[in-house]
């Protein structure tokens, strides 16, 4: 692929996971109102993309994508909660940096991108900078209404291994991205029906329709991710798709109007530099 043509691939997750949540906060509704739009939207464009392409689909790499697809489900609607009980500006840089840490995690057992030696090292010096660098950006939470904070991060943190695993089933499967996005809709349709038939009330048709922006952000940088991968390995493409959380952070502070002192705004731009340094030397060292 032409380097140009890659550089602009690889930025695309970085645009579409940054906007999809400050979307899918100024979309309103609940949580789970929010998985049903952007899921409805996904599986109606993956369908016609696949009959478009009359692509062909078999019985196992079509299942190991819905299972795909069902973590993905189960580790966005848990994202949107914690989005809900939060801020964007809140959730998303640790969000974010944990999916860093369990992804390079799978990738090193499940895929082989093993690290040795020196790389080991600067690899393990790369993820403390960027945690560091996400406790800084979110250091104050820590001090307000610490009960549900708890809860918050533990939801985070969920979200987050299921979101690992959604990425690492196709890589470690080798399964065609052609082939994998109708499978995934479908996983993720069914997550979101299932909560929305929980639902005590009926979901409002209206911020439905409004998360189908929500929806189209994913499939930008879903779509990406995977074609991007194949090229430069999972492990350093999404490295590099996590510089979303440098939009979510600031699009949630200036978009979302997330009230923040001047204080705070410091340490979200020192937490946001190490968080930078810390994701370009991970990707230089792999």
């Amino acid at each position: 692929m032409n380097i140009a043509l890659m550089a602009i691939t690889s930025l695309l997750p970085v645009i579409g996971w940054g906007f999809m949540p400050i979307l899918a906060k100024r979309s309103g509704g609940t949580a789970k109102e929010t998985m049903l739009g952007t899921t409805i939207i996904v599986f109606l464009v993956t369908l016609l993309f696949s009959l478009f392409l009359d692509l062909q689909y078999s019985g196992i790499p079509f299942f190991l994508g819905t299972c795909s697809g069902l973590f993905w489900g189960i580790g966005q609607w848990l994202q949107f909660e914690a989005i809900d009980r939060s801020t964007v500006s809140q959730v998303m840089p640790i969000s974010n940096g944990s999916q860093l840490v369990f992804t390079t995690l799978f990738a090193w057992i499940f895929l082989g991108e093993k690290y040795f030696g020196w790389t080991a090292f600067i690899v393990f010096i790369c993820l403390t900078v960027i945690i560091v660098g996400v406790a800084l950006a979110t250091k104050t939470s820590l001090n307000k209404k610490s009960d549900t904070n708890k809860r918050v991060y533990f939801i985070i943190i969920f979200s987050s291994l299921s979101l690992a695993c959604y990425v690492t089933i196709p890589n470690f499967f080798n399964i065609d991205s052609s082939l994998l996005f109708l499978p995934q809709s479908i996983g993720m349709l069914i997550i979101a029906f299932i909560l929305n038939l929980r639902n005590k009330h009926n979901a409002n048709a209206k911020n439905v329709l409004k998360n189908f922006s929500t929806g189209i952000s994913w499939l930008v940088a879903n779509v990406s991710l995977f074609y991007v991968s194949g090229y430069l390995g999972l492990g350093l493409a999404f490295t590099i798709s996590q510089m979303c959380v440098l939009v979510s952070i600031f699009g949630g502070i200036f978009l979302l109007k997330d009230r923040k002192s001047e204080q705070e705004m410091r340490q979200v731009y020192m937490g946001s530099m190490l968080m930078v340094i810390g994701l370009v030397i991970f990707g230089i060292a792999k």
